[in-house]
């Protein structure tokens, strides 16, 4: 196996504030079951907190573990087979299992999904290429909040020049059926 698909904080707290995200449930959706048909494994990356952190000193409380807000939505509800990490910090990668998981799964390359782009979308883009996988955004299954919207661009062109490659639905489905 060389490919998996990471879906990044696809949770009840976050997808309420994004832009497009019926839109981009739907392109997530399908990409899930390309790969679901392809046996590339899929993993949830779930943004996990525990009452008072510092971090929602900025960001306010979100995520809190067994709270509403920290499941998964239903559209995604992970089915069995697929996997789920929990993290604390922006990048899935960040004081997880996610590369030992990838690494025993012989992953070099891998295809993100989720929210938000101009966060934790770019942190487990860095991370990813940091730990020398191959790195690919899906253009139309990513996105970000309404109040970040003017970071939509520089996000992308910011992951392209450093950490990975900003691809379609298109060239991510073929990614998966050539599996190369």
């Amino acid at each position: 196996m060389t490919i998996a698909l990471l879906i990044i904080d696809m949770q009840n707290d976050h997808v309420g504030k994004i832009v497009n995200a019926k839109n981009m449930i739907k392109n997530i959706l399908l990409i899930k079951k390309i790969a679901k048909e392809n046996s590339v494994p899929v993993i949830y990356s779930k943004e996990t907190h525990k009452e008072n952190e510092k971090e929602f000193k900025k960001f306010g409380p979100h995520t809190i573990k067994g709270t509403k807000g920290w499941k998964i939505i239903d559209e995604l509800e992970p089915e069995e087979g697929n996997i789920i990490t929990e993290k604390q910090k922006f990048s899935a990668f960040f004081k997880t299992n996610l590369d030992s998981i990838l690494s025993e799964k012989n992953t070099t390359k891998i295809l993100i999904t989720g929210i938000n782009l101009n966060c934790c979308v770019m942190a487990t883009a860095l991370d990813g290429f940091n730990y020398d996988y191959e790195v690919f955004i899906i253009k139309e299954a990513v996105s970000l909040r309404k109040d970040r919207l003017n970071f939509e661009k520089s996000s992308f062109e910011w992951i392209n020049a450093f950490c990975g490659k900003v691809i379609s639905m298109k060239e991510a489905m073929d990614i998966i059926k050539t599996n190369k």
